[in-house]
């Protein structure tokens, strides 16, 4: 059974580098590198600038993100030095459907092969291996929870 690691080192996801890289590796792709990680980062600028103007940015096969503001109620006692109480903004992810559904049908299709996860990039903790045991998804035995 797989088990999840618990090394606290700080993962930042996929770089422009990195997809710059995969792109490279692709039989169809006709770019030099500098070309594509130029235009990616170009991408990547418009879309921060475009959730900064506060727009709604769908990105195509993905999902939209939208920036939502935020005023926290501050009951007519203000302190600048409260955090709290300060406005801010969040930004809220909904993926796309046709991917919803491709990563579920991964993570099902993984759970029914016994590897309780969708790649060795995501993997379940014990407990939620522990949940999908006892609710008969999933064979094997129940682990110890500590271990995660």
């Amino acid at each position: 059974m797989q088990t999840a690691e618990t090394n606290y080192k700080r993962i930042y996801g996929l770089t422009v580098k990195q997809i710059a890289e995969r792109i490279m590796q692709r039989e169809d792709n006709i770019y030099r590198i500098e070309v594509v990680r130029d235009v990616l980062d170009k991408y990547c600028e418009e879309c921060a600038n475009a959730l900064i103007d506060g727009e709604k940015l769908n990105i195509s096969g993905i999902g939209t993100l939208t920036p939502k503001i935020h005023a926290p109620v501050t009951m007519n006692i203000f302190d600048d030095e409260d955090e709290k109480r300060i406005p801010y903004v969040t930004v809220n992810y909904h993926r796309n459907n046709k991917l919803k559904d491709k990563m579920n049908s991964r993570y099902r299709k993984n759970i029914e092969n016994g590897f309780a996860g969708l790649s060795e990039k995501c993997i379940c903790t014990t407990q939620q291996r522990n949940t999908l045991i006892e609710k008969g998804v999933m064979k094997g035995e129940i682990e110890n929870a500590e271990e995660d």
